[in-house]
């Protein structure tokens, strides 16, 4: 079949004949089927703006050019007799045997002055001196001096620095330290701002950057591509990386989602991988609040998960109770604090506590969400429980809440840290812990070291 395609018809007899013999069938040929040939790279003549370097081609082709220019000049006085039929009667003057002033040199007498002259009173003896080692470092200079005579040697010039380098050395984010391939010098960067100590969670993070920072463009057939380094823009030589806010923003609808059915694993494991983008992110100077923002939703969240879980796992229903109660006290969105309401309201009555349950009641009674269609149910329920409890008045269990008090949920001790009482925080989540707790990873994020004093998430040069 190639033979035959490329026109190499005494090629294709000698097989079909080899073929045939051995009795085996020849494939058909297909018609349009032609030679393969590479296509025909275009030059631009019109703009020839390229820069180009002027290259000296050394001594030896120097050498050489002025050899045959001295031979050039030979050839053109070759025939003597050609040059007087040229100056005509001017010839004698220049006569072989006068001199230019027309006197003959032979007749010049100089008697003794000649033979002095030629005489050796200086003498050459200083050429048999014999001086060692140093008659070789004589040599050796010599030589040095006759090569560097040549001052039109080619030098190549200096090799450029890699962009790569330039994203580490002029930016202090831990993006453009990860897109560098510069992991070690992007972990230093997280532990000074944030505090981390954990760098496992976000490996996966810094490799897809650094990875998601390239590209490979296809050149010419049988050529090697040709790689390229992406950039933010055209006039910033810092890189574009791919974990941008909006791809955040948009899978924390997917966690609300997993909240909502109830996969609170899946829903845990959604808002923590957000957490771990955070970091790398690289925004305006106005989108900072926004970063912040979401991570403190994604905080919130992953705490109120946490009781949530907890509650699940405790046999003791006071203990439950409070679990449920403190996670209605999480900054959640509405949709989601109204399921958590109706939760710890229904446990609180079913355990007497009927206080609990009342103001509970009436959190959820006051809520905007609680008159949609969808919560109908909800909002009877809260109202039969407002009223009943208002009648009882008491609580059966002694629970640590108080419910007039701002407090935050310890993340190790799930008990509430009231603001008067001494706590430790996460540098990058914001998580309060109790004091003895210090130096621990952040159970929350899972990365930093609590009580460490740092300077802060950096996401904007």
């Amino acid at each position: 079949l190639t033979a035959a395609s490329h026109g190499l018809t005494e090629d294709a007899e000698r097989l079909s004949k080899a073929l045939a013999e051995a009795e085996v069938p020849l494939p058909s040929l297909k018609d349009g089927a032609a030679c393969l040939l590479p296509p025909i790279p275009l030059q631009r003549t019109c703009d020839n703006s390229w820069p180009l370097l002027e290259v000296s081609k050394g001594l030896v082709h120097d050498a050489l050019a002025k050899g045959i220019d001295m031979v050039a000049e030979e050839e053109l006085v070759d025939d003597p007799d050609e040059v007087k039929e040229a100056l005509g009667s001017d010839a004698d003057d220049f006569d072989d045997d006068d001199d230019f002033f027309g006197e003959d040199k032979d007749d010049l007498d100089l008697g003794e002055e000649k033979e002095e002259l030629g005489g050796g009173g200086w003498g050459d003896d200083g050429d048999d001196l014999d001086f060692g080692a140093d008659d070789a470092d004589d040599a050796a200079d010599e030589e040095v001096v006759d090569s560097s005579a040549g001052a039109d040697v080619f030098v190549a010039p200096n090799a450029g620095v890699d962009p790569s380098t330039l994203w580490a050395q002029n930016s202090s984010l831990a993006a453009d330290h990860a897109a560098a391939g510069a992991f070690e010098s992007a972990m230093r960067l997280l532990n000074r701002q944030i505090g981390v100590v954990n760098y496992e969670p976000l490996k996966k993070t810094m490799r897809d950057i650094y990875l998601g920072t390239r590209c490979v463009i296809p050149g010419m057939p049988s050529v090697a591509p040709m790689s390229a380094v992406l950039l933010r823009d055209e006039t910033n030589s810092l890189p574009s990386t791919c974990i941008k806010l909006q791809a955040l923003v948009d899978r924390l609808r997917v966690a609300y989602a997993a909240f909502s059915g109830g996969r609170f694993s899946d829903s845990i494991q959604e808002f923590r991988s957000i957490m771990y983008g955070i970091p790398f992110l690289v925004v305006k100077k106005a989108e900072e609040r926004e970063v912040k923002e979401l991570l403190n939703i994604c905080k919130e969240y992953v705490i109120g998960l946490m009781l949530e879980m907890k509650r699940k796992e405790t046999k003791d229903p006071v203990r439950a109770l409070e679990l449920a109660v403190y996670f209605s006290h999480c900054k959640l969105q509405p949709s989601h604090l109204v399921l958590v309401l109706n939760i710890a309201m229904k446990a609180a009555y079913k355990q007497n506590n009927f206080i609990t349950a009342a103001s509970l009641a009436q959190r959820l009674l006051g809520m905007p969400e609680s008159n949609l269609e969808a919560n109908r149910s909800k909002r009877t329920v809260a109202t039969k429980v407002l009223k009943k409890s208002e009648q009882s008045g008491r609580n059966e269990h002694q629970i640590d809440y108080d419910s007039s008090k701002h407090f935050n949920v310890g993340a190790f001790s799930m008990k509430p840290i009231y603001q008067a009482e001494k706590s430790v925080k996460c540098p990058f989540c914001g998580t309060h812990c109790l004091p003895e707790k210090e130096n621990e990873t952040c159970p929350v994020c899972g990365i930093a070291q609590l009580g460490v004093e740092t300077l802060g998430l950096v996401v904007s040069s």
